[in-house]
């Protein structure tokens, strides 16, 4: 349940990217999925952390980023402007994980 909910404020997060003017459908496919793929990565590393700081926030995100970065499946700037996405989210992220933890502990 937790890694579900995380997973939707990350990938609201990165909407406004998803629905920015694209030149031709098969790039913004490409992109969705990559962008899936990142959210879902940032998730479990999200979700193995009792408590999440904005500086580990903004480490998972990095590292995150980077690796599809690395392997070039997004250019430097698609990185830098994830990143900047995800960093004004860090609020509702941050929300949305005391709230996934507490709702853990009521269930155990």
């Amino acid at each position: 349940m937790k890694l579900r909910f995380l997973k939707g404020v990350l990938f609201g997060a990165l909407a406004g990217i998803l629905l920015a003017p694209k030149a031709g459908r098969e790039t913004r496919d490409e992109i969705k999925k990559v962008y899936g793929e990142i959210t879902d990565r940032i998730t479990e590393e999200l979700a193995r952390l009792k408590e999440v700081t904005q500086d580990t926030y903004a480490q998972v995100v990095q590292s995150a980023v980077n690796v599809y970065l690395e392997t070039k499946k997004i250019t430097k700037k698609e990185a830098d402007q994830i990143i900047a996405e995800l960093k004004e989210g860090y609020d509702k992220i941050r929300f949305a994980h005391q709230e996934g933890i507490k709702r853990e502990e009521k269930s155990a």
